[in-house]
């Protein structure tokens, strides 16, 4: 009896920390005030949409005991990649580690139930092995987000760079070619880049410099690589050019190769399935006959 109301209590309090946590925290005056103000830079990152103070601050346990052992659940890569807010991927780490926290005590409950004496053990361990198996599935989750939005960004920068080849050839100098090459699509590859190169019209940052930064941030070698290759071969109409002339032949035939590499794994797998439905298949035809054979003998 007291096993059940300790484990109704930690319901209880599992559905006060989840509501409380839900609640929308009051936003500052200052985001209210840059809605209107034309002046003001849009941030980068996206706004928070007010995951909770509470479950942010939980998160952050959890992100700071994952960072001791040498596996952030939010890195700051994968949330520059998706424009996600820091606060929100906590909140949404602590609501999976509380939510797999209650699928736990659940078991506890049914295994309560259907045996005499599953043991303390059990009832602790089970709590436990939910939270952390839904505090690795949000950060999985980011990570695949994460893997799948660079994969989008690199096919759509390869198209860019040769954009920007094509008019260079076309004679326009290299900063006439880049803003003409990332204004001629809404793609959010281009706009991510358009976003970045705005930024050295007016200010110490040459365009190579902001690609480095903008491949530091969002964890892409690919912009790192450019970086590196057009500082060295300089302004110099040619030899940028046929930098991104082969630098864009790389990324496409990287990209065939990870999409040949893919296919070819995706047909391993579907190799068992297809010999375990084919056995099922001749079961399912050989037991009518076998039947029949077992009365006859």
């Amino acid at each position: 009896m007291s096993l059940l109301v300790l484990l109704g209590g930690a319901a209880g309090l599992g559905l006060f920390v989840i509501t409380a946590g839900l609640w929308p925290k009051r936003p500052r005056l200052g985001d209210l005030i840059a809605v209107y103000d034309e002046t003001t830079t849009p941030p980068l990152v996206a706004e928070s949409s007010g995951g909770g103070p509470l479950l942010a601050r939980l998160g952050r346990l959890l992100e700071t005991a994952a960072a001791r052992i040498g596996h952030p659940l939010s890195p700051a890569e994968d949330l520059a990649m998706l424009r996600r807010d820091e606060a929100d991927q906590l909140s949404l780490s602590a609501l999976a580690a509380l939510g797999g926290a209650a699928a736990g005590t659940f078991m506890v409950v049914v295994f309560h139930r259907l045996l005499p004496s599953p043991g303390a053990v059990l009832t602790v361990l089970l709590p436990l092995a939910g939270a952390l198996a839904g505090t690795l599935l949000a950060a999985r989750s980011l990570q695949k987000k994460a893997s799948s939005a660079r994969e989008s960004f690199l096919r759509g920068f390869g198209c860019w760079l040769e954009l920007v080849a094509l008019a260079q050839a076309g004679g326009m100098g290299i900063e006439g070619a880049l803003r003409a090459s990332y204004s001629v699509s809404s793609d959010p590859t281009f706009t991510r880049l358009a976003e970045t190169l705005e930024q050295t019209r007016f200010g110490a940052l040459t365009p190579w410099q902001a690609l480095d930064h903008l491949g530091e941030e969002i964890g892409v070698p690919a912009l790192l690589e450019l970086g590196a290759t057009l500082g060295l071969a300089g302004m110099e109409g040619a030899r940028v050019r046929s930098s991104l002339l082969a630098k864009s032949d790389s990324l496409r035939k990287r990209a065939i190769s990870e999409a040949e590499a893919k296919a070819n794994a995706t047909t391993e797998r579907l190799f068992l399935p297809s010999i375990v439905m084919m056995l099922a298949f001749l079961v399912f035809l050989m037991y009518p006959a076998g039947v029949h054979l077992a009365g006859v003998l």
